[in-house]
């Protein structure tokens, strides 16, 4: 989900009947004892795709539906977590280079260890 989440990130999230998610949610369900956070991007049926991949989840039951993202927490602090124009086109970007996410998260996690130490 990388930029909207980053390795580390704790989210908060909030039980929601499928019905009522939208697109651009972020959501978490569990499937194959797997939990995946991902951005709604249908409703009907509910589908589901990382950020950063290229292709969609297969649609989303509401068995295995656990929640929407309301909250992100980042080195103990809130952060925005709804998509602005920076995030998508880094998304973009991450899509067509695992060079690229792979460089962002190394950067993202070594920047609050310089920030601390400094």
């Amino acid at each position: 989900m990388l930029p909207s989440l980053r390795p580390g990130d704790e989210i908060q999230l909030q039980s929601i009947p499928l019905s009522e998610l939208k697109r651009g949610d972020i959501v978490a369900y569990r499937r194959d004892d797997r939990l995946f956070v991902h951005r709604a991007i249908g409703a009907t049926p509910l589908t589901t795709r990382g950020d950063a991949l290229t292709q969609a989840d297969a649609p989303v039951l509401q068995s295995e539906l656990v929640g929407v993202v309301v909250a992100v927490f980042r080195n103990g602090e809130q952060v925005e977590h709804r998509r602005s124009l920076a995030s998508r086109t880094a998304a973009a970007i991450f899509q067509r280079s695992r060079l690229c996410a792979a460089l962002f998260v190394k950067l993202a996690c070594v920047s609050p260890c310089l920030k601390a130490s400094g």
